[in-house]
């Protein structure tokens, strides 16, 4: 925003643009929001996040924990994530995370496959997976419809970005508190 001389938003104002692809966050952010000054704003914010801000973040303490029992109990786990795929490996390297996951799925850098639905039914259809044995687990609205179009059960959790309310409106199936939640969560849909 600073490069474009327009008002940087403040942290609480950002906090709720977390998540959906950029085009629509840049969509409400920029006062005169034409596709050209939308892709001008991607241009500048991934000319930073490309070398820097992709590693200004950290695990949420428990997920790695959380992830390792799923692999552990025979779950197979896919990454869907409007990020583009070449990012999102990145940091599931940089973190040692990426041998966690079967498969990581993403939008490409020029925005296809960026809503969640679609990519979520291409996650489905590329792997084979049957919709009854699959249920996505997110933390902000998009994962949650994206999954409840794709006839998958949902669960919404609360320590991302997103809160109970936006996930409850979203028709979140469960809502989950903590990390080690999962390893409940798990065994609830298992029948264990």
């Amino acid at each position: 925003m600073q490069k474009l001389q327009l008002p940087v938003p403040t942290e609480k104002e950002l906090v709720g643009l977390i998540g959906p692809p950029l085009v629509e966050t840049f969509g409400k952010l920029l006062p005169d929001p034409t596709k050209k000054n939308i892709e001008r704003a991607i241009v500048l914010y991934r000319e930073r996040f490309t070398d820097v801000g992709i590693f200004e973040n950290s695990v949420y303490p428990g997920i790695q924990k959380a992830l390792e029992s799923f692999r552990h109990m025979g779950v197979s786990l896919y990454l869907a994530t409007s990020k583009p795929h070449v990012f999102a490996n990145r940091i599931l390297q940089h973190f040692e995370l990426d041998h966690l996951f079967k498969g990581i799925y993403g939008s490409e850098l020029d925005g296809t496959r960026q809503d969640k639905t679609g990519l979520i039914q291409h996650l489905l259809a590329t792997e084979g997976i049957f919709r009854q044995h699959t249920t996505m687990i997110g933390d902000r609205s998009h994962d949650i419809t994206g999954g409840k179009a794709n006839n998958l059960q949902t669960v919404g959790v609360l320590w991302g970005y997103g809160n109970q309310d936006e996930l409850i409106e979203a028709g979140a199936d469960m809502i989950i508190e903590e990390p080690d939640d999962l390893n409940w969560l798990f065994e609830f849909y298992s029948g264990e």
